[in-house]
């Protein structure tokens, strides 16, 4: 369907749930301004996508790597394990620290995830020798099965750090790496990710240009500058999160497409820092509340819009730096974070035990439905479906630095066919269902700037 149709049948009075058979590509973020009008029900045959292409586009980054800071001294990898996140992305390197690195993820690898690894060597000019010799390692100690992806350079044109022939400099490191990878029978079939390009810059993906013949995985890194996850700072030389203008989530993967415009796109790292001793509150420093509510709305917005993999940046706060920066799901301590439990909530939702099934279609519809009001339909393999909703709004003032209290929306869910069971859940609260009915084919859920979650138990 196109943009222009999907907006005449709103325009007409017609609410549109569920209709999507796999991820959407991208076609304009929501506007958040448009009137709150109500919308009469209707019952809609909404075709559910699987809930387990989700459950395996989510990523948490980590740094198997670093043995000599907190990676290499605390049990990081329960806590991930923990989240039922199937997908890690770090770098795991070569040699003795390599074999270090590796002795931690064997845990990981043993209960199914899989590693998106980094493997450029470079301070300047690339290493290809070093590069090379951790190519070398993942075939032969690693293994394929255990890969998800190889990706290339991090953030090459970093501003503080490129040189003036840094695009020639990378597309022939691009070139070699894929290559490289593909010559080599242990990881042929690995797919090889495109580099990143620091703060999104308009002008140096251009510069950057086509790498789509060595490339089987287009690449993104996006943060918003404390922005709700569908709107970003527009790109600007001070900041990664961009500069005082906005722009879209979809205006973001447009540009970071010039570089594999028909490839899969991976946002391989996503986040929110928050305050903490030495980066107080601000407009990029936001609150764990309002971290916790943008981290999960922000896993759906980027599904919805097509991205295949999204790895949440990261799972430890970044405590080697000076100031430390608070990026984590777990701070220094290993404390767990609001966004933390939000994660693990709502990967326990998803989990799901069968790997391929194709999803069935539910007669639905949503009454009081709300231009602002952003939802998905998701099934499970035993025939659950799994509704997510939540208002696409500011969940925190970046003007004067507090979190921003959101007024539900009363939405009217009706089924055509009753249910045996309805249970609500807001992942990023708690665990449990904060609502349940039996044998029920309508319910009122208050929908706000949480993810709210509709599990449905057809009978």
């Amino acid at each position: 369907m196109t943009n222009l149709s999907r907006r005449s049948l709103l325009a007409a009075g017609v609410v549109l749930v569920g209709v999507s058979a796999g991820p959407l590509r991208p076609r304009g973020a929501a506007n958040s301004t448009i009137a709150a009008t109500a919308v009469a029900n209707r019952a809609i045959a909404g075709r559910a996508v699987a809930g387990n292409k989700f459950l395996d586009a989510v990523g948490i980054c980590t740094h198997p790597n670093w043995q000599k800071t907190l990676w290499g001294s605390s049990d990081w990898q329960s806590a991930l394990l923990e989240t039922g996140v199937l997908h890690t992305r770090g770098k795991i390197g070569r040699g003795a620290p390599a074999r270090a690195a590796l002795s931690g993820l064997q845990r990981l690898f043993a209960n199914g995830v899989k590693i998106c690894v980094t493997v450029a060597s470079e301070d300047g000019e690339f290493d290809f020798a070093n590069t090379q010799s951790s190519i070398d390692f993942l075939a032969d100690h690693v293994g394929a099965q255990h890969i998800s992806g190889i990706e290339s350079a991090n953030e090459y044109n970093n501003p503080r750090e490129k040189l003036d022939d840094w695009a020639p400099r990378l597309r022939d490191f691009q070139a070699w790496l894929y290559q490289t990878v593909k010559s080599n029978p242990k990881l042929a079939g690995v797919p090889v990710v495109a580099p990143s390009i620091w703060g999104r810059l308009t002008n140096d993906y251009l510069e950057l240009g086509n790498l789509q013949p060595n490339v089987d995985k287009a690449c993104m890194h996006y943060y918003t500058g404390g922005r709700r996850p569908t709107r970003a700072g527009k790109p600007g030389r001070r900041d990664e999160g961009g500069g005082s203008g906005e722009y879209s989530i979809t205006d973001a993967l447009r540009e970071a497409s010039v570089i594999a415009p028909s490839k899969p796109m991976w946002i391989t790292e996503y986040g929110y820092p928050v305050a903490g001793a030495g980066t107080p509150l601000s407009g990029h420093m936001i609150t764990e509340t309002a971290a916790a509510k943008y981290l999960l709305r922000g896993l759906l917005d980027a599904f919805a819009v097509g991205a295949e993999k999204i790895y949440i940046y990261s799972l430890i706060d970044d405590v080697q730096r000076s100031p430390p920066r608070y990026h984590g799901l777990l701070d220094g301590t290993l404390r767990r974070r609001p966004s933390f439990h939000g994660v693990k909530n709502l990967m326990a939702l998803f989990a799901d035990s069968s790997a391929a099934f194709t999803p069935g279609a539910l007669d639905y519809s949503l009454g009081n439905l709300t231009g602002s009001i952003k939802q998905q339909l998701f099934q499970k393999s035993d025939g659950t479906f799994l509704l997510t909703m939540y208002q696409d709004v500011d969940s925190y003032d970046r003007a004067n630095k507090r979190d921003t209290a959101v007024t539900p929306i009363p939405v009217r869910l009706g089924l055509t066919h009753a249910a045996s069971r309805i249970e609500i859940f807001t992942p990023s609260v708690s665990s449990g269902p904060i609502r349940t009915a039996t044998n029920a084919n309508a319910l009122t859920i208050p929908v706000g700037d949480h993810v709210t979650m509709v599990k449905i138990i057809p009978v």
